[in-house]
């Protein structure tokens, strides 16, 4: 299949220029269009470069090959690639994403911090009854805030 040929040819040649990256591919029969899922996301997402590189890839695919389709998606997409018929890595791939792992991590701390604070309110007999929510104050009596914390 020319299709397909024509894009692991830019493939081949994608991974050496962005060597921070990993490349799938995938010919979804179902569907009717080749698909090439781009690591990690901040590339996909942010790389001025990359961007370049996609847009110009799709114009020169649709123009030789005005009946195929091609699709650029990332790990974060809603369909993926099941049964990947090629895998590219970059010599400097690291298969972990920054802002996922920042994330993880906040998500952790939060959770372990309010599991504290709640823990934490056991022996409080008496404190302000104010809790913030979001952009709002809400006034609560001091027997529901005790009832509810004791349940927890």
């Amino acid at each position: 299949m020319e299709a397909k040929n024509f894009i692991y040819n830019e493939l081949k040649v994608f991974i050496k220029k962005f060597s921070k990256t990993r490349v799938r591919y995938e010919y979804d029969q179902n569907a009717l269009v080749h698909v090439v899922e781009v690591l990690p996301n901040e590339v996909y997402h942010l790389d001025n470069d990359y961007i370049c590189w996609e847009n110009d890839i799709f114009n020169r695919f649709i123009t030789q090959f005005p009946t195929e389709n091609i699709c650029f998606i990332s790990d974060d997409a809603l369909v993926g690639i099941e049964n990947p018929e090629l895998v590219l890595e970059g010599l400097e791939y690291a298969p972990f994403s920054w802002v996922a792992t920042s994330q993880k991590i906040k998500n952790t701390f939060s959770t372990n911090l309010n599991l504290f604070t709640i823990n934490s309110f056991d022996n409080i007999n008496s404190f302000e009854n104010k809790i913030e929510s979001g952009f709002e104050n809400i006034e609560i009596p001091i027997s529901q805030i005790l009832t509810i914390l004791k349940a927890a």
